[in-house]
């Protein structure tokens, strides 16, 4: 069936399965829950999607069911909460998004990025609902990507993506009232309910940790923020295997010292740093066979040649950027120019693991 640009409206009315006797979000709903590399890997292939399209009205279509993704997965709003957000809902001075349930109103803030997608994607007027768009319809989108980025399909249930948010809130540390709270819970106890935290304290403390989220999104070069997949436990190190937020796989060797003072276990996440000196590069697009570690396919984004000393930055297929510093005479026996494809390659004992407390 072709696609059509266009959606099925509305009147205005209040946002649906709201049910005040829920105590964690979508509990009963019987859906799975995602951890955050499953989330990256189905935004990411909403962002793919969205780009795909020439016509401009399918394109915009898109990227409209992309943001009513990003929203629920940044938020954990329901979709109904969405669907029913009119344009006087989005605070653009203050970077924030008004969501009303049980009959109450409550103020989320937004990370940059989204925002500025937000003020790019939609052309926003007074009395508009730019969200406007049958449930059903998104509901079949989202299926149908997480089916395309190889998760089942339940994955791409809204319940299931708002219930992972808020197990994802929660394992960061952000305190379970202001989860439920933002996300127009009610208490699960009557302890919980006295820990009420005014909304001007939970915006900045949602604030806080959107900001420390997407800085790991858009991290400083030569660093990654990933999950454990595996330990190796020998008599004196240990071996670690990670995977990034972009989908590559990272493999660090630390002391059995290092592992148990860090505290560091399989399903958790930190971020992995590789200092530029030990990065080294290889020129085309076939892998090298080297036996080395780590090797990650990039572009050539920029080369800085120096009196003594060269610096090459790559940028990889996930957008972000791992840097090498050379000798200039290597850098000139590469003759590496922006554009090529090159590996970076690095040791696993140059890895270096950043646990947040």
């Amino acid at each position: 069936m072709a696609e059509s640009p266009h959606t099925e409206s509305h009147p205005r009315r209040p946002p649906v399965d709201i049910d005040p006797s829920s105590k964690t979000p979508d509990q009963s709903s019987g859906a799975s829950c995602l951890d955050t590399l499953e989330l990256e890997r189905l935004d990411q292939s909403f962002g793919q999607w969205a780009d795909q399209p020439k016509r401009r009205d399918i394109k915009e279509s898109r990227q409209r069911i992309w943001l009513i993704f990003r929203l629920i997965r940044t938020t954990g709003a329901k979709l109904g909460e969405i669907t029913a957000l009119e344009t006087d809902d989005l605070d653009l001075a203050r970077g924030r998004m008004r969501l009303t349930g049980l009959g109450q109103s409550r103020w989320i803030p937004l990370p940059a990025n989204l925002w500025q997608q937000l003020d790019e994607v939609l052309n926003l007027k007074t009395g508009e609902r730019p969200f406007d768009v049958d449930p059903a319809h998104v509901r079949r989108k989202f299926y149908e990507q997480a089916q395309a980025c190889g998760l089942p399909k339940e994955a791409g249930n809204p319940s299931a993506i708002r219930r992972s948010r808020a197990v994802e809130l929660m394992r960061e540390g952000v305190p379970m009232p202001v989860v439920q709270q933002a996300m127009g819970q009610t208490a699960t106890s009557t302890a919980v309910s006295l820990m009420d935290i005014p909304q001007q304290d939970r915006e900045h403390i949602l604030r806080q940790f959107l900001d420390r989220e997407n800085g790991r999104k858009t991290s400083a070069r030569n660093e990654f923020y990933a999950k454990v997949h595996s330990i190796g436990r020998g008599d004196i190190q240990a071996a670690i295997s990670l995977q990034t937020l972009g989908g590559f796989n990272i493999h660090s060797v630390i002391t059995m010292d290092s592992l148990d003072r860090l505290d560091i276990r399989e399903g958790a996440y930190l971020t992995a740093q590789i200092k530029a000196p030990n990065v080294h590069l290889a020129l085309g697009e076939e892998e090298p066979q080297l036996g080395i570690s780590n090797l990650l396919l990039g572009t050539v984004e920029k080369i800085t040649l120096g009196k003594v000393a060269a610096e090459a930055i790559l940028r990889l297929t996930d957008g972000s950027l791992i840097c090498s510093t050379l000798t200039r005479s290597s850098a000139q026996r590469l003759n590496l120019t922006p554009g090529d494809k090159a590996w970076a390659l690095f040791p696993a004992h140059a890895v270096i693991l950043n646990v947040e407390k």
